[in-house]
């Protein structure tokens, strides 16, 4: 058995072997006063949670909350985890190639800080730009927010830990 590739050992779990590629990421939930927290970009058009890969040795609230921090420029802190989900794709295009991409998320709801002073960030040239937007809850149905499981849920999240599975 061949030896997984791994993109940064120093960084992200995120590995690649011969039966495919796996990451394991945190998502963040920022609710302020009514209005949801959402990032799009100019390769992903549609409406997703901020966040991203969870650092080699690196605890789950403190991904979360460095994501945050990188992403909006404010400090949130983590409020509870609302959900843990696996996604299965197979023979997804990645970096060029057709390979079965397997992603473990953990959703986090993040406190809120009574403002909406979260706003898009510089990124160094020819890295992606990812545009924060705020959405009235009530007006969330309206907007291609995804995964949409938890777009449909967004204004009623569930007290307990939700584990979804999909392939």
């Amino acid at each position: 058995m061949a030896e997984p590739v791994l993109f940064d050992p120093h960084l992200d779990v995120n590995f690649r072997n011969e039966y495919g590629h796996f990451r394991m990421r945190v998502a963040a939930i920022i609710i302020e006063d009514g209005y949801l927290l959402t990032a799009t970009s100019e390769r992903d058009p549609y409406h997703y949670f901020i966040g991203g890969a969870v650092h080699v040795c690196e605890h789950l609230e403190d991904a979360v909350k460095r994501e945050a921090m990188e992403e909006t420029g404010v400090s949130y802190d983590v409020d509870r985890l609302v959900m843990v989900t696996e996604r299965i794709f197979p023979k997804k295009r990645m970096n060029g190639q057709m390979e079965d991409f397997h992603e473990v998320c953990f959703y986090f709801l993040m406190k809120p800080r009574g403002k909406r002073d979260a706003e898009t960030q510089p990124v160094p040239p020819g890295c992606l730009i990812e545009n924060i937007n705020w959405t009235r809850l009530e007006d969330v149905k309206d907007i291609d927010l995804r995964p949409k499981y938890i777009a449909d849920m967004i204004t009623d999240l569930p007290k307990e830990i939700v584990h979804v599975v999909l392939s």
